[in-house]
C-alpha cells in the first residue's frame, strides 16, 4: 500500500515490488525458453532418427535381396562394370526418399546436398565403409580401398556377426577430405563414408570436426535397422566401440 495525495492509503506496488515481479517473470521466461529449446532439439533428433530408420530398413531389404551390403561406390576405374552410383542410390530403390530432398536428411544438417554427376554426394548421412581403418576391409564396403585403388569383394550379409551392434549409417559433416593411413591425422566421419576416428593418446581434439547436429551425440543406424544416439566420447574411441565398426565384431587394435 502507498499513501495517496490526500493523506489516505490506496493499494499499489512499490518500486521494489515491481522489480521483484519483473525479475521473477524474467527467470520464468528464461526457464521456458530453455525448455522450448530443448524440446526443439529433441524434435530434430527424433526426426533424424526416423529418417535414419527408413534408410536402415532400405539397407536391410537390400541385404536380404542381394545377400550382401552395397559398396560405397561403383567406379569403372576400379574394374567395376556398373556406374558411379553410391550406396545412397542403391538404397533409394527401397524407399521413397530422394537424396536431393532436404526432408530426407537430418533437419540439423546445414551443409550442401549434391548427387551425380558430382563425384562426391554431399548430405547429412554417411556409410560405414571400412570399419576401424580405411584399408582394414572390415566395414560394409570392403571394395572401397583408395590407397591400393583396387576392388574387393562385397560384404556378405552373413559376414556381419552382430547386426544389432554393427554401425551402418550415421550423422556426418560436410567435409569430403579423407586422411590416409600414413598421414598422421585422425579418422573422422566424412561425406558419404565413415571410418573410426583414432583418438591421439595426447588427448588433443580431433583434427576434423564432429557432426554437431545433436550436440555431443551422433544418431547411428545399426545393421539390424535400429537407431541409437551414441556419444562422441564412445563413437570415436576405439577402446569403447572398435568392435562396433567391424563386421566381425572384433576390435582389431593392430589397425589403431
Amino acid at each position: 500500500m502507498v499513501r495517496g495525495n490526500k493523506g489516505g492509503w490506496k493499494t499499489g506496488f512499490t518500486l521494489i515490488e515491481l522489480l521483484v515481479v519483473i525479475a521473477v517473470i524474467a527467470i520464468l521466461a528464461a526457464m521456458l525458453l530453455g525448455v522450448l529449446a530443448g524440446a526443439k532439439k529433441q524434435a530434430k533428433s527424433t526426426y533424424c532418427k526416423n529418417n535414419l530408420r527408413q534408410w536402415g530398413l532400405a539397407l536391410e531389404m537390400y541385404a536380404e535381396d542381394y545377400k550382401a551390403y552395397p559398396r560405397y561406390a561403383y567406379d569403372p576405374g576400379w574394374g567395376d562394370t556398373e556406374n558411379l552410383d553410391k550406396w545412397q542410390a542403391k538404397l533409394q530403390n527401397y524407399n521413397s526418399f530422394n537424396w536431393m530432398n532436404p526432408t530426407c536428411h537430418c533437419p540439423g544438417y546445414t551443409g550442401s546436398l549434391t548427387d551425380p554427376p558430382e563425384v562426391t554426394w554431399y548430405g547429412s548421412y554417411s556409410y560405414n565403409t571400412s570399419g576401424v581403418a580405411q584399408d582394414a576391409l572390415l566395414g560394409l564396403s570392403p571394395s572401397f580401398n583408395s590407397v591400393s585403388n583396387t576392388t574387393g569383394p562385397f560384404c556378405l550379409e552373413g559376414q556381419v556377426v552382430a547386426p544389432s551392434e554393427t554401425f551402418a549409417i550415421m550423422d556426418t559433416v560436410e567435409d569430403s577430405s579423407y586422411p590416409t593411413a600414413n598421414s598422421g591425422t585422425d579418422w573422422t566421419c566424412c561425406v558419404g563414408q565413415s571410418s573410426l576416428l583414432r583418438e591421439k593418446s595426447s588427448g588433443r581434439p580431433p583434427s576434423y570436426p564432429y557432426p554437431t547436429q545433436h550436440g555431443n551425440n551422433s544418431n547411428v543406424g545399426f545393421c539390424d535397422g535400429h537407431i541409437d544416439a551414441v556419444p562422441f566420447t564412445a563413437l570415436f574411441n576405439p577402446a569403447k566401440t572398435a568392435q562396433n565398426w567391424n563386421v566381425d565384431h572384433q576390435s582389431h587394435p593392430e589397425f589403431w
